[in-house]
């Protein structure tokens, strides 16, 4: 297998043309555990779950975002035709953004009847906003609490939130006065909670990450050197009036 190869860090490098054995059922971390064994000693590649729970093994192969222990070259052609490097990347979204937390709190372990039901509402609601480019829904990024999950959203505006929440024929409302219910009978047994953020200028970046958080929500792009600092990037967003 013919491989292109970032050597350097993010701003200053070159990429390195290496022929590597391949065998049939390898991916492309399988390729380079091979040649940093048999011919680059000081080569450095990230990994760590090789179960596509970490992210560690994110690389930019022929120009786009991959996990690489899952990538193979029969999937989207031989390597050649591009590169292989680490990835280093801020999102990129022009427009309102709002930022929508919500968590929920397992308060009695031993009543799954209460909080079953509310771990098992949100999937329907995050599927019909995926599914409605319209609702103002960009996207979400799921997190694990020991008592509960957290779920990060991502809108255009406070208005399209709260105009899901009040739809009579959304998944939301029966879903609400289904743990009223609930909660009526079993008192204090799950608690929920929510934030909501109107954000008028934000920054991020993601290294070694495949496309998570607001970049997954929106888009991301190549980070140059001139906005290699947060601050930089900060500077760089253009305001949106409120």
């Amino acid at each position: 297998m013919h491989l292109r190869v970032w050597r350097g860090d993010a701003d200053v490098g070159e990429l390195a043309d290496y022929t590597v054995d391949a065998n049939d059922g390898d991916v492309v971390l399988d390729v380079i555990h091979r040649l940093q064994a048999t011919q680059c000693g000081d080569l450095a590649v990230r990994w760590n779950c090789k179960a596509g729970k970490c992210g560690s093994c994110g690389a930019e192969i022929n120009g786009m975002p991959k996990l690489i222990h899952r990538h193979s070259d029969r999937r989207e052609g031989p390597l050649h035709r591009g590169d292989l490097r680490r990835v280093h990347r801020p999102h990129q979204h022009a427009g309102e953004l709002t930022v929508f937390v919500i968590g929920m709190r397992i308060n009695r372990f031993w009543r799954p009847d209460a909080w079953g039901p509310v771990v098992a509402a949100m999937p329907p609601m995050l599927a019909e906003l995926s599914r409605d480019p319209e609702s103002g829904f960009l996207g979400y990024q799921m997190m694990a609490g020991l008592r509960g999950p957290v779920l990060i959203q991502y809108w255009r505006t406070p208005e399209d939130v709260y105009r899901y929440a009040s739809e009579r024929d959304a998944a939301h409302r029966p879903a609400w006065s289904a743990f009223n219910k609930r909660a009526r009978k079993l008192p204090g047994a799950v608690g929920i909670w929510h934030e909501t953020y109107q954000i008028s200028k934000a920054e991020s970046v993601y290294v070694d990450m495949p496309p998570t958080g607001l970049a997954a929500a929106t888009t991301s792009v190549p980070i140059t050197k001139r906005l290699d600092r947060a601050p930089a990037r900060l500077a760089q967003v253009r305001q949106v009036d409120l």
